[in-house]
């Protein structure tokens, strides 16, 4: 989803570019990291909780409720210096052909890296 000569974005393709851009202004310079984690193994990384990692799965990228849970996860990802993969939040934000394959990547990343963060604290 990539604007090109003739190409016009309606609007909630402005809505969803808004989106990515504002969350790499809120997470400024760590948006110039091209080795940035996943979103959601940074997000269990820095202990965010689950609760609030699946409201922001569960909101489709053009309702209120995926920006406000967008703006909280990017700034605890900020506050935490935190980077992370932006070619997956392009993915999960701006691809509508399957956004159910993109949530399914980003959910088994932070699932993943919170079961092993669980394990290091039992040990």
């Amino acid at each position: 989803m990539v604007p090109g000569e003739g190409w016009r974005l309606d609007h909630m393709g402005v809505k969803r570019w808004a989106l990515l851009i504002g969350g790499m202004a809120r997470m400024s310079p760590l948006h110039y990291n091209q080795n940035g984690q996943s979103l959601g193994k940074a997000l269990a990384l820095t202990g965010y909780s689950e609760e609030r990692f699946v409201r922001l799965l569960r909101h489709a990228p053009d309702t209120s409720g995926f920006a406000d849970a967008w703006r909280r996860a990017t700034d605890w990802l900020a506050i935490h210096a935190m980077a992370i993969s932006w070619s997956e939040v392009h993915d999960l934000i701006l691809r509508t052909d399957n956004p159910d394959e993109v949530r399914r990547q980003v959910a088994m990343s932070y699932f993943s890296q919170a079961e092993r963060e669980q394990r290091k604290k039992k040990t």
